[in-house]
Order: C-alpha cells, then structure tokens, then sequence
C-alpha cells in the first residue's frame, strides 16, 4: 500500500486557513493563467497541495517547473504522524514559488513525487500573454430541492 494518497494541487493567489481549519482560497487558476501583457517578472504563485497519508511514516516532494523543464521549486518533506489520524482527513502543504524573472508562455507542472521520486500525480498551468478570451454563455437551468428539504422543520 503507498504511504500516501495524492488528492489535488491548487494554484491560486494567496491561501490560508480560517480557526475552524478550512481553506480560504483567493485568485484560483484553474488550467490557465492569463497576463494581459508580457509580464518582466512571474508573480509569487501559491501550490496547494492535498494529499491523504495512508501510513504513519511517509516522504514526499513537490516540484513546480517551468516550460522548458526548467525547476522553480522543490519541496522535500518527511512526515510522521502521531496518534490515530481521522481516515476522512488530508494534509495541506501550501507552498509559495518565489517573484522570478518571467521564463515565458506555456505550461507549468506541478508534480507530487512519492519516496522514491516517482511522479503520482501532476497538475499543469498553462500561463499565456494575451487578451482574456471571455465567451458569450446562455445558461438556462433549474435546482430543486429533494422533497425531504422542501418544507424544513426547524425546532427551537
């Protein structure tokens, strides 16, 4: 059995994490990130990255490379959790790559790497310069709730 289970990477703008232990995401980028102009330095980009441990003692890395393979981060880490850990829980390691000088448009990866270096999972981002495509959407759509929810009794 591996000692970890990945579950996703999230690139974003900034996180952090409110006292009841959730995430507050903010600027999210999903599958893109657009520039309007040729940027002369990439802007710090925070990973979020989830994974499930499946054992007490684990090791893993994160890497996040340019396009032309190039590496920007890498994280090493050693874990070891004490006690009984709740099976419905995952660990979130939130990195933030540094300001650099732009390596230009295309694809970004971030990977999550198990103790012996192979990938397990692999998140690209393509970063782009140009106008934001923005398309004309008709939506149309309805929500129900199920009959149970309907006409909630509420006891005070």
């Amino acid at each position: 059995m591996a000692a970890f289970k990945p579950v996703s990477i999230t690139y974003c703008d900034y996180v952090t994490q409110d006292a009841n232990g959730r995430f507050i995401l903010l600027g999210v980028a999903h599958e893109e990130l657009r520039f309007p102009t040729q940027p002369s330095i990439l802007p710090p980009i925070f990973l979020v990255v989830m994974i499930k441990p499946q054992a007490k003692q684990f090791r893993y890395a994160v890497d996040f490379d340019a396009p032309d393979g190039s590496r920007i981060m890498r994280l090493t880490a050693s874990c070891e959790i004490e006690g009984e850990y709740p099976p419905r829980h995952f660990i979130s390691t939130n990195l933030q790559s540094p300001a650099i000088p732009f390596p230009g448009e295309g694809e970004y990866v971030a990977q999550i790497r198990d103790e012996n270096m192979h990938v397990v999972f692999r998140q690209p981002l393509y970063i782009a310069v140009g106008p934001t495509f923005q398309p004309k959407l008709n939506f149309e759509g309805s929500m129900e709730l199920g009959e149970k929810y309907a006409q909630p009794t509420v006891k005070h």
